[in-house]
């Protein structure tokens, strides 16, 4: 079979478009693949960026208020899931509680109260260096929870950024929720030391 000039030329012709297709294609998937790599990279870099960054110089103020709370809120745990505890800068404590439907994972809340018991010199001198701590960090202290296992203290945020807690535990055990059991939300954790953890809840 002969094969004219203009055939062998198509054929050429066709063979490199086929050939141009297929590279294409193929550094558009390595481009894709590196992409979803350094997006993963820099996703593990930055979700710390939440932490509170000066912990260690002052954990001793984080443990005396975890002794304040434990001393003073745990009596409202009874028949409740959890106790919020927020301050403002001129130490306006107020707390409410917190009742969790296991059936449906609703929680209610209840009245906003002042509690009728005060807070010594030292304590308030460590609660407003937890504050000052927060906003060094890049956000406000928003509140603390307690809970029968652990005291979470929560930050502030936009509603496009993650939600962040540093977390006391009771006993020497990870976090295993954010906000309660059985959550939706997918979170990293990383032990900062002892019975102390940091807490980011993950992209969606």
């Amino acid at each position: 079979m002969k094969w004219s000039v203009e055939k062998v030329v198509l054929l050429v012709i066709s063979l490199l478009i086929i050939f141009s297709i297929g590279t294409t294609a193929g550094f558009a998937t390595c481009y894709i693949h590196r992409k979803d790599d350094l997006d993963f990279q820099s996703y593990q870099k930055d979700k710390w960026i939440y932490n509170i960054n000066d912990f260690n110089e002052k954990n001793t103020d984080y443990n005396i208020i975890v002794e304040y709370i434990k001393n003073n809120f745990q009596q409202f745990l009874d028949d409740n899931f959890f106790v919020e505890i927020s301050f403002t800068d001129n130490i306006d404590i107020q707390y409410r509680t917190a009742q969790l439907n296991q059936d449906n994972g609703e929680i209610t809340y209840g009245e906003q109260q002042r509690p009728n018991f005060i807070m010594t010199h030292e304590e308030q001198s460590s609660i407003n260096s937890i504050i000052e701590s927060f906003k060094n960090s890049g956000k406000k202290l928003k509140y603390i929870l307690l809970y029968n296992d652990r005291i979470s203290f929560f930050r502030d945020r936009e509603p496009y950024e993650r939600s962040y807690a540093l977390i006391y535990m009771f006993q020497n055990s990870k976090p295993d929720f954010l906000f309660q059991p059985d959550e939706f939300t997918k979170k990293s954790i990383k032990k900062v030391q002892g019975q102390w953890y940091h807490v980011v809840q993950n992209p969606l």
